[in-house]
C-alpha cells in the first residue's frame, strides 16, 4: 500500500467506490471526506495528495486548506457524473511524482 493519500470530496453514488478503489489501489489510498468528523476536516484535507472533488465549492472544501501544488481531479466533463469520473487523473498526477 502506497503511503500517499487521495482525498474524495464527494459523497459517490453506488458503485462509485469500487471505481475509485480500483483505479487509485496501486499508487494511493483513497479517504472519504464524507467519512470524516467535520472537526478532523481541515487536517485531512491539508494532508492530501490529491484532491479528487466534483464541486469542491459544493462539497464545502474550502481551497485555502488545500496545499499549494497538490493536484486536484475533477471530472472529464462538467456534464458528468460521478459514475462517469477520472480517477485516473488523480494515478496520473501521483505517478508523476514519484
Amino acid at each position: 500500500m502506497s503511503d500517499r493519500r487521495v482525498l474524495v470530496t464527494f459523497t459517490p453514488p453506488r458503485g462509485t467506490r469500487e471505481a475509485i478503489a480500483g483505479a487509485l489501489e496501486k499508487v494511493a489510498e483513497v479517504a472519504y471526506l464524507s467519512d470524516v468528523d467535520p472537526a478532523e476536516r481541515a487536517r485531512e484535507i491539508g494532508s492530501a495528495d490529491a484532491v479528487f472533488g466534483w464541486f469542491l465549492s459544493r462539497d464545502a472544501v474550502p481551497f485555502d486548506l488545500i496545499p499549494e501544488g497538490v493536484p486536484v481531479a475533477r471530472p472529464c466533463r462538467s456534464t458528468a457524473h460521478p459514475p462517469h469520473a477520472r480517477p485516473d487523473r488523480c494515478t496520473g498526477a501521483l505517478a508523476h511524482e514519484a
